[in-house]
């Protein structure tokens, strides 16, 4: 189920995060004659065309879905005096501005408890894993929705390979700071937990999971680029992350290589050993804690790689 959700959202999302490369791993390109490129690139371009289409067309659609009814009519109208589908959505755009996905535990509980005639405790109203600092490292969401996507993740796909502690994870997460945290790796926890989120009322409908999703694959390209030959224990787990993510939606070749990838990273940074500089640099403050993170890590490196 979870990879039929996956496959799903992602159809309309742009594949554009970029395979790994640099230091640890090459990536063949396949070559072909002038014929097949020019093809290739026709065809590009034509789906280019098609996907600016359909954006237009579900601008549109959005506009009229979540307008308020009193400002219905005047978005009717604009559509009607518009001369095509790119005029109207740009016309709107103006008229209604685009909003932010709004995903929360609350909205669940609140589709449970009026559309369902659910009990209220059968879903909590607050996250168990509660994020007050998202502005350190993402204008993207808000601290209701990334606490809401933290604790999809943590309590629903960090234990199967437990490649995170999050009490080391959440207390760097909440003093801005670098050693088991980054902006790579907060993006592409939120990504990931995006595909766990959904209506309680209509699980079909994901359109605002997906919309959060397509933002934050933009954050997640971005610091990609950034920090992907940067050595470091957060690099190594986003990427690993990523490789996962890629294999649950039948992506395997893309999947192995991020995965392949992240494991040459551990290699470097030793997680395997008990000398890993990067467990033990922080060792006075908490060692109960970077002890319980260096095994569990080095656990979870062996069995993805499996």
């Amino acid at each position: 189920m979870i990879r039929s959700i996956i496959s799903r959202s992602l159809n309309s999302l742009p594949s554009t995060v970029a395979e790994p490369s640099g230091n640890f791993a090459q990536v063949p390109r396949a070559s072909g004659t002038v014929t097949q490129q020019n093809g290739l690139e026709g065809l590009g371009n034509a789906l280019q065309v098609l996907q600016d289409r359909l954006y237009e067309l579900h601008r549109i659609y959005e506009a009229i879905h979540d307008c308020d009814l009193e400002k219905l009519p005047s978005v009717i109208n604009t559509i009607r005096h518009s001369i095509s589908a790119h005029d109207a959505a740009t016309r709107l755009a103006r008229q209604v501005p685009e909003q932010r996905p709004v995903i929360n535990l609350e909205n669940m509980q609140q589709v449970w408890i009026t559309q369902l005639s659910g009990q209220a405790q059968m879903v909590e109203r607050q996250p168990p894993y509660s994020v007050h600092a998202i502005g350190l490292w993402s204008d993207q969401v808000n601290n209701a929705t990334a606490s809401h996507l933290f604790s999809l993740f943590f309590v629903w796909d960090n234990p199967t390979w437990r490649l995170i502690e999050p009490s080391l994870f959440l207390n760097q997460f909440h003093r801005g700071e670098t050693g088991f945290c980054s902006s790579l790796l907060v993006h592409v926890i939120l990504f990931y937990a995006c595909h766990f989120s959904y209506n309680l009322a209509k699980p079909w409908d994901r359109r605002r999971e997906t919309e959060a999703a397509k933002l934050l694959l933009t954050a997640v390209e971005k610091y990609w680029r950034r920090d992907k030959n940067k050595i470091c224990l957060p690099t190594m787990q986003s990427s690993l992350l990523l490789g996962l993510f890629f294999c649950a939606m039948s992506r395997d070749k893309i999947g192995v290589r991020y995965i392949q990838y992240g494991a040459l990273m551990a290699l470097q940074l030793g997680p395997h050993t008990s000398s890993a500089e990067t467990f033990r640099a922080h060792c006075e403050t908490d060692a109960e804690s970077n002890l319980r993170a260096h095994k569990i890590t080095a656990c979870a490196v062996y069995d993805i790689e499996l």
